[in-house]
Parts: structure tokens; C-alpha cells; sequence
């Protein structure tokens, strides 16, 4: 069966673009079994060898009109490709960001980016024209009530380095449909430091400074 190319990017369009617009109606997507609810993470950190496994596309198997990767925090205008549309389900890659090298485990191609051991978030661009980020502030406000919330953490209940993500949009009907679901190994929500531990630090350093000062 041929498939109208130009039907399909309008859908996925029209999917994203219809995103909230009936989320009084809408129920949370659903996490899969072994899976805790929506954890609201959107960064994250590596606990080794990071390896990522893709469980849905909506467009499997229709090269260059998705891709999913990641981006380190603060620069989401620089974007690593984990999966395009091409690749199927249960194919993985696996990161190493201390060498920078992201490895396709199932042709063995090797990419390179910047090495970094800095918190990171996940995206998704759809059609080459739209780029939804797990970060909610890079998001547009999109829909009837707007919201900028595109993207679902959940933490495996058995093992604690797995966290499966997703990434959804509202359909017609006003119920949250996914865009891409995988799952992340060796990866942990990144530690955010609270309020009082900036205090505390500020409070230490002009001690310090204080004191130095005094010897002088």
C-alpha cells in the first residue's frame, strides 16, 4: 500500500498543534506495567553507560519525518540523534558520555558529540518542523487551556536506573495519544539543589572570604 507522505505530516501536525485542547477530557497517559506514574522529571543524569531502547514510534518504519534524542541542559540547539522513524521497535543505542560516542547496537555506527556528565533532557522533532523538548519552558503554549507539558517520565518499579519516557500529543477525541515511548537505561532524575543549599554555600564562601580578608 502506498502511503500519501503529505497526509501523514499534516496528521502528526494537526496531533501536536491539537495538543490540550481537550484536556479537561484527557486522561493522563497511562504508565506501562512495572512502571510508576509520571515521576515529572524532565532532566536527567547518567550512572554509566547510558543505553536506550526504542518501544514506539507512531511513524515506524517512515525514514527522516520523526527523531528522538537528547540534549544537554541549556544548549537545546545542540541535539544528539538517538532514533529517526526508520529505525523499529526494540532497536537501542547506547551512550557513553564520558567518550562522547553514541553507538548504534544494531548496525554498530558510531556518532560523536561533545562529551559532557551534565544534566540532560530528551526531544523530539516531528516532520522537520516541530521540536518538542522534556524541558516544558523550551515548549510553545499550545491548546484550550495551554500547556506547554508534552513529555512523561516513568520510573520502573524493580529496577531504579530505568526510566521509561514519552513523548504525546491530544487527539481528535481529546485523549493523550503517544508520539514515541522508550525506555532509558542507567539513567536518575537529576539532583536539582535546594534553595537552602545555595544559601548555605553563599553564607560559606563570604566566611571564608571574611576570614581571609581578616588574616590580612
Amino acid at each position: 500500500m502506498r502511503i500519501n507522505r503529505t497526509n501523514l505530516v499534516s496528521t502528526i501536525g494537526s496531533l501536536v498543534l491539537l495538543a490540550a485542547a481537550g484536556t479537561a477530557s484527557a486522561a493522563p497517559l497511562a504508565p506501562p506495567p512495572d512502571f510508576e506514574p509520571d515521576t515529572g522529571a524532565n532532566l536527567f543524569e547518567s550512572t554509566g553507560t547510558v543505553i536506550a531502547v526504542e518501544i514506539f514510534d507512531a511513524f515506524d518504519g517512515i525514514p527522516n519525518l520523526t527523531e528522538v534524542g537528547f540534549y544537554f541542559e541549556g544548549d537545546s540547539g545542540n541535539r544528539n540523534v538517538l532514533f529517526d522513524s526508520g529505525d523499529l521497535a526494540f532497536q537501542g543505542a547506547e551512550v557513553d558520555f564520558g567518550a562522547g560516542t553514541i553507538t548504534d547496537t544494531d548496525s554498530m555506527e558510531v556518532t560523536n558529540f561533545t562529551p559532557s556528565t551534565g544534566a540532560f533532557g530528551f526531544y523530539v522533532t516531528i516532520a522537520a518542523a516541530i521540536t518538542l523538548f522534556s524541558e516544558e519552558t523550551l515548549n510553545p503554549l499550545l491548546g484550550v487551556p495551554p500547556t506547554n507539558d508534552f513529555f512523561t517520565a516513568w520510573q520502573s518499579s524493580s529496577n531504579p536506573d530505568l526510566i521509561g519516557i514519552a513523548f504525546e500529543g491530544v487527539d481528535e477525541n481529546g485523549l493523550l495519544t503517544p508520539i514515541y515511548i522508550g525506555n532509558v537505561f542507567n539513567i536518575a532524575e537529576a539532583k536539582v539543589p535546594e534553595p537552602g543549599t545555595h544559601l548555605l554555600l553563599g553564607f560559606g564562601l563570604a566566611l571564608f572570604l571574611v576570614r581571609r580578608y581578616a588574616r590580612r
